[in-house]
């Protein structure tokens, strides 16, 4: 799954992980699942002999929003960056970068608080882009 884009799980567990840049899973609590893709989130449940194909191991996700994901602040849409880092998205980072409007989350502010302002992305972003990741 694309970064930033659901909850999973694995069929044999109840913890949940959250999908980061890299195809690295970084575990996160129900609390902090709740706050980052809403109340009435339901994790994707990935099949155990799928599982193995999620190999790196991000950072635990706890109380605030995490690499990968797409977030409204500000009436803008931003990415967040490796680094602890906002990167504001426009019209052309979206289309260009196949963002999709259905993964931009609406988080609580505290979610959105502490992060550095970056550069705009507002033409194709390799890293970002590549489906392999």
């Amino acid at each position: 799954y694309r970064p930033g884009s659901f909850v999973v799980k694995r069929a044999s567990s109840d913890q949940l992980y959250v999908v980061q840049p890299g195809n690295a899973l970084a575990k996160i609590s129900a609390v902090d699942a709740r706050s980052l893709y809403g109340t009435n989130v339901v994790p994707v449940v990935v099949a155990d002999p799928f599982w193995p194909h999620y190999v790196n191991r991000g950072t635990e996700v706890q109380g605030k929003a995490h690499e990968g994901m797409l977030i409204k602040k500000d009436n803008k849409i931003w990415y967040v960056d490796s680094g602890n880092t906002l990167r504001e998205v426009s019209k052309t980072g979206m289309t260009t970068n196949r963002f999709k409007s259905a993964f931009v989350r609406t988080i609580p502010a505290s979610y959105a608080s502490g992060f550095i302002v970056g550069q705009i992305i507002d033409g194709l972003v390799d890293s970002i882009a590549t489906r392999t990741q």
